[in-house]
């Protein structure tokens, strides 16, 4: 179409110069291309935040629960039920993730007002956007809690007292 369009141009003044010829499309990406870069460098950044987050989430809550082995034992030894053990790691852990969760989304809520020239299509508030990330970090810290309480109340009592 470049070349219908020269050939025209020429037929309607022959003196006037064609040099840089490119498309809408094309000058509106070259336009946002710095925007683009730094949304997606952003986008990369929180996302590594994202994923460091989680691991050290779970690394933190199975330390944790690694620590009480030798209280769950005790627990054990005295009649405690597997499943009451479970349930009392489980709300221990997850009351603190919980309150985490909360802090987190509030932070999260004020700061993102700061991110607004960053965001396309997507108000800074989204709503759908926090209740993910929060059901994700509630995930992982529900296999953080969940996996490591497992392993505690399958060890045999009397090993988890000479362990200590």
């Amino acid at each position: 179409m470049a070349a219908a369009v020269r050939k025209e141009l020429r037929v309607i003044d022959p003196a006037l110069a064609l040099a840089d010829m490119r498309t809408m499309v094309q000058l509106v990406s070259e336009s946002t291309a710095a925007r683009r870069f730094g949304t997606l460098l952003f986008s990369a950044f929180s996302g590594i935040a994202l994923v460091l987050s989680l691991v050290g989430l779970y690394a933190i809550l199975a330390y944790s629960v690694r620590q009480r082995t030798a209280e769950t034992g005790i627990r054990m030894a005295l009649g405690a039920q597997r499943s009451s053990v479970m349930r009392s790691i489980l709300q221990q852990g997850l009351r603190l993730v919980s309150v985490g969760i909360a802090a987190g989304a509030a932070s999260a809520w004020i700061l993102a007002r700061l991110m607004t020239s960053f965001l396309f299509d997507v108000k800074p508030t989204d709503g759908p956007t926090f209740f993910a990330v929060a059901l994700v970090f509630f995930a992982v810290a529900t296999a953080a809690c969940l996996v490591p309480a497992y392993r505690a109340t399958r060890v045999d009592p009397v090993v988890a007292l000479r362990y200590e």
